[in-house]
């Protein structure tokens, strides 16, 4: 492994269970009084499975809820 690829791998694991620098649990808190990017950000925690557990029905949920 390059040292390259192991500061990127360091960096992925510090940001991994956030959602644009915020923990989930607080994106969540903001997405569900109706805050449209943290209900994108959500949106893409869950699709991708970073932070919470993959659900891709619910990162949908999230981001049709953004959209609106």
């Amino acid at each position: 492994m390059t040292k390259a690829t192991t500061l990127i791998a360091a960096a992925l694991l510090i940001v991994a269970g956030t959602a644009n620098g915020q923990s989930v649990e607080a994106q969540r808190a903001k997405a569900e009084q109706g805050d449209a990017e943290a209900q994108y950000w959500l949106g893409v925690a869950y699709y991708h499975g970073e932070g919470v557990e993959q659900d891709r029905v619910l990162g949908l949920h999230w981001w049709r809820n953004a959209a609106d």
